[in-house]
C-alpha cells in the first residue's frame, strides 16, 4: 500500500525541540552564523526559507488527467439518459440524443472549472483546499483531525500511476476532501506532509502539557503507538504490519451464491431485454420448450414457467458470484498498531483504514445459505456518522468490513477487534423474552392468518367478478394452509430473540432463517431507553433500545421488544450506571 512507505521519513529531521549538538566545532559554527545574521538584519526579522518545512506542502494542483477522471465520474450519473438517447437515435429519433447531449454540458463545465481552480496546500498545521475563481471557497481541515487517507484505483488509474484520494476525519458521512486525481508521487508527498504535521502538533501539545503539570511528563513516557491517530504512526515507533486474514477465492464464490446482489442488475437486464426485443419473453419460453418433453399436454406452460424460474435463479447466483469476485478479489485485512487496513478489488482497487479504537458496534451476520455453507459476514460501525454504500472506501471499511469468513474464525477476528470480549455464544448468558411473549406472538400470527385468508378471498372475487361461497372456501383453504407456518414462525421468532449483558458490553441476537448477532460496549453507549405501548402495558412488557454514536451501517439495531417490564427497567438503570462509569 502506498501509505506504508515511510522509510525515507525521519522525525528528527525537522524536530525543532532537538537539543544542540555537543560538537564544539558545530557550536562555534552556529555561533558565528548567529553573529553574522544579527549584524545583517533587524532583530525582529524572520529567517528566509527557500524550501518549505517537512510539515508543510506548497500550493499544488491536481494531476493533468484529473479533468478526464472527474468528467467520467460526473458522466456516470447521466448514463441512463445517454443509453436511451442512443437507443432513440438508433430508431431514428434524434431528439432524445440531443437532449442527452445537452445534459452533458453542465458536467463538462463543472469538471473543467474544478480542474483549473482546485488547489491544495498544507500550512500552519492545517490542510487547505481552495476552489473557485470569482467566488472562492477555502476548506480548512486541522491536521490533527485527519484520521484516514484512502485511495481508489481502477484499471486506468493503475496504468497512469494515479489515484483518487479521500481525506477523512472522524465526523460526517462524506470525505472532508476528495482529490481526483493525484500522481502516486504526490500522494506520497501529501501523506508525509500530513504525518509530519501531526507529529509536530503532538509534540507542541506535549510540551504545553509538561509546562502546565509535572504529571504530563510521566504521561509522555508511557505513550504507545496505539495512542497515535489512525494511519500515521512512524514505522520506528510502531510494530510491523501483520497479516490478519486473506479471503480465499472459494469463500468469495460461496458468498456470491448466498447473496442477492445480482437481483437489481438482473431485473434491469430483463426490462431492457423486453423493451428492445420483440416478443422477448415469448422467445425465451419457446427456447425453453425445445428442452422439455413433448408429451406434456396442458402442463407445458407450467413447466416452462418452472424452467424459466430455475434459469433466473442460476443467473442470479452467477451475477452474485461475479459481483463478489470483482469487488473483493484479493481482499486483505492487515493490522498495524491500532489500525486495521483493508484492500481489495479486481478492476477497481480500494483501500481503507478502520481505527480499532473508534469501533463502536460489531455485527456478525448470516443468511440462510451462509448458514448452510458455514460462513458469515462481519460489519462494524465507527464514530462519525453513517456510511454511504455508494462510496467504495466507506462501504469496504464498514458495510463490508469482512464480506465473508468461516464461522469458526469469527471469534478470533472479533476478539482482535475488541480485546477481552471473548466471543463465545455458549458462554453468554442470554436473557430470553417475557414468558408471555410466545403467546402474544402466536395471537399476532392468528390475526395475520385471518388477514391472509381475507386477502385470498378478496382476490378471488376481484378476478371472477362474483361474490359467492367459492371465494370463502378458497380463503379458508389458504388460511388453514398458512396457519401452521405462521404459528411456527411466531414461536421461532420468540425463541430467536436473545439479549445478554456481558463483562464489557451488550450482545443482541435475532433471526429465524438468517441470523444477526451484534455487540456494543458500555463505553460507547450514547442513549439507553425503555418504552411501552398500551399493548405492552397490558402484557407487562417493555422494549429496551440502545444506541451508539454511529448511524447504523451494520443494519442491525439493538432494540429488544417483548421483554419483561421489570427486567427491562432494571437493565435500563444498570446500563445507565455502566455507561457513566466506563466513560469516566
Amino acid at each position: 500500500m502506498p501509505f506504508d512507505n515511510t522509510d525515507d521519513y525521519h522525525e528528527d529531521a525537522f524536530d525543532p525541540a532537538l537539543p544542540p549538538s555537543d560538537d564544539s566545532s558545530t557550536a562555534d559554527l552556529e555561533q558565528s552564523s548567529n553573529d553574522t545574521s544579527e549584524q545583517s538584519q533587524p532583530a525582529h526579522a524572520e529567517p528566509i526559507r527557500d524550501q518549505p518545512l517537512a510539515n508543510e506542502l506548497p500550493l499544488k494542483h491536481l494531476h493533468s488527467t484529473s479533468l478526464v477522471f472527474d468528467l467520467f465520474a460526473h458522466v456516470r450519473s447521466y448514463l441512463f439518459p445517454l443509453i436511451f438517447g442512443l437507443a432513440g437515435a438508433a430508431n431514428g429519433n434524434t431528439g432524445l440524443l440531443i437532449v442527452s447531449g445537452i445534459l452533458f454540458i453542465p458536467a463538462v463545465a463543472r469538471s473543467t472549472f474544478r480542474y483549473f481552480t482546485l488547489r491544495y496546500r498544507i500550512e500552519d498545521a492545517h490542510f487547505y483546499v481552495d476552489q473557485g475563481f470569482i467566488f472562492r471557497n477555502t476548506r480548512t481541515i486541522p491536521i490533527d483531525r485527519i484520521q484516514n487517507i484512502d485511495l481508489t484505483q481502477n484499471v486506468l488509474h493503475r496504468i497512469l500511476k494515479v489515484a483518487e484520494v479521500k481525506v477523512e476525519t472522524a465526523s460526517g458521512t462524506e470525505a472532508e476532501a476528495v482529490l481526483r486525481v493525484l500522481s502516486m508521487e504526490e500522494v506520497d508527498a501529501l501523506r508525509k506532509a500530513i504525518f509530519a504535521g501531526k507529529q509536530s502538533v503532538n509534540r507542541q501539545t506535549t510540551k504545553l502539557e509538561i509546562k502546565s503539570t509535572p504529571a504530563a511528563a510521566e504521561h509522555t513516557e508511557s505513550l504507545s503507538p496505539v495512542d497515535q491517530p489512525a494511519g500515521f504512526t512512524s514505522e520506528n515507533d510502531q510494530p510491523d504490519t501483520e497479516e490478519v486474514w486473506k479471503i480465499p477465492f472459494g469463500d468469495l464464490v460461496k458468498a456470491g451464491i448466498a447473496s442477492n446482489r445480482g437481483l437489481v442488475m438482473l431485473g434491469i437486464g430483463l426490462v431492457t431485454f423486453d423493451q428492445f426485443m420483440e416478443n422477448g419473453y415469448e422467445t425465451v419460453f419457446a427456447f425453453l420448450s425445445d428442452y422439455l418433453p413433448e408429451d406434456t399436454g396442458s402442463q407445458r406452460f407450467y413447466l416452462q414457467a418452472i424452467a424459466a424460474s430455475v434459469l433466473g435463479f442460476i443467473l442470479l447466483r452467477v451475477v452474485g458470484i461475479l459481483w463478489y469476485v470483482l469487488r473483493f478479489f484479493g481482499f486483505r485485512l492487515q493490522q498495524r498498531g491500532d489500525d486495521l487496513r483493508l484492500s481489495c478489488g479486481l478492476l477497481t482497487k480500494v483501500s481503507a483504514t478502520v481505527p480499532r479504537k473508534r469501533i463502536q458496534f460489531i455485527s456478525v451476520q448470516q443468511n440462510l445459505i451462509m448458514r448452510w455453507f458455514g460462513v458469515a459476514t462481519i460489519r462494524v460501525e465507527t464514530a462519525g456518522g453513517a456510511t454511504n454504500a455508494s462510496k467504495p472506501n466507506q462501504a469496504i471499511g464498514k458495510t463490508w468490513f469482512m464480506p465473508v469468513i468461516p464461522l469458526a474464525k469469527v471469534p478470533e477476528l472479533v476478539n482482535r477487534l475488541r480485546p477481552g470480549i471473548d466471543w463465545n455464544m455458549d458462554r453468554f448468558e442470554f436473557q430470553g423474552l417475557s414468558p408471555r411473549a410466545s403467546t402474544r406472538l402466536v395471537r399476532i400470527g392468528l390475526v395475520q392468518t385471518l388477514l391472509f385468508a381475507m386477502a385470498v378471498a378478496g382476490a378471488d372475487c376481484y378476478f371472477t367478478r362474483t361474490w359467492d361461497t367459492q371465494a370463502l372456501i378458497w380463503g379458508g383453504i389458504a388460511g388453514l394452509a398458512a396457519l401452521p407456518a405462521l404459528i411456527l414462525f411466531a414461536l421461532k421468532k420468540a425463541a430467536s430473540r436473545k439479549y445478554a449483558r456481558i463483562e464489557n458490553g451488550v450482545v443482541y441476537r435475532t433471526g429465524v432463517f438468517g441470523r444477526k448477532t451484534s455487540v456494543t460496549f458500555f463505553d460507547k453507549l450514547q442513549t439507553v431507553a425503555c418504552s411501552q405501548t398500551p399493548f405492552d402495558r397490558r402484557w407487562g412488557m417493555a422494549t429496551l433500545a440502545i444506541d451508539t454514536a454511529a448511524a447504523g451501517p451494520a443494519g442491525h439495531r439493538i432494540v429488544t421488544p417483548y421483554l419483561d417490564a421489570e427486567f427491562a427497567n432494571r437493565e435500563l438503570d444498570a446500563l445507565r450506571r455502566l455507561a457513566v462509569t466506563t466513560a469516566s
